[in-house]
């Protein structure tokens, strides 16, 4: 009866790894995409023990698949051990590149939030710039239905609606016949 526990222990404990491990590959892989250049030596060092563990829950896996149920049964408490090895090291390497790959996240977040800012300045701009426009304009209109473009955004202002268009400029010579032609 404890060796059928152990062995049910010993799969539950398996997919957790399995999920660490798929934490893990996602890390690395944010990792290497967001690195501008080499990876600092200790960083490799830690992927290369991560890559050792993986050998070893390789060789842990290959392992159950050969031999009978009893002498499967048999090895579980060598299994446990190994197993405990195995998870110290996923533990290690989702410690430090965890780390690592929240940092980028954070980089990456910050990053985001400065051009969101940029942008909402932007259209406070153009908005302002709209409402200066009503305030002086002779008709209360401005001018009429002239479009207007900010440099550094796709964002068109006709200037006699109230409304912000997100499509891309006008095209010079489309496909369907314009208004007015």
């Amino acid at each position: 009866m404890e060796t059928v526990q152990r062995v049910k222990k010993n799969k539950d404990t398996c997919m957790k790894m399995t999920e660490r491990i798929y934490e893990l590959v996602c890390a690395i892989i944010n990792i290497c995409r967001d690195a501008e250049a080499e990876l600092v030596p200790a960083m490799v060092r830690s992927i290369a023990q991560f890559s050792e563990t993986l050998e070893k829950i390789l060789t842990f896996a290959r392992n159950q698949l050969t031999g009978g149920l009893l002498r499967w049964m048999f090895r579980s408490m060598e299994d446990a051990d190994l197993i405990k090895e195995c998870n110290a090291g996923l533990k290690h390497a989702l410690d430090v590149l965890g780390v690592q790959s929240g940092i980028i996240a954070a980089m990456t977040m910050a990053e985001m939030q400065k051009d969101a800012k940029q942008r909402h300045e932007e259209l406070i701009a153009i908005l302002n710039e709209k409402r200066s426009m009503k305030r002086f304009s002779p008709s209360g209109s401005g001018s009429s239905g002239s479009w207007r473009r900010k440099r550094s955004s796709k964002t068109y202002l006709r200037s006699d609606h109230s409304t912000i268009s997100m499509l891309p400029r006008r095209a010079e010579n489309p496909p369907w016949p314009r208004r007015g032609d």
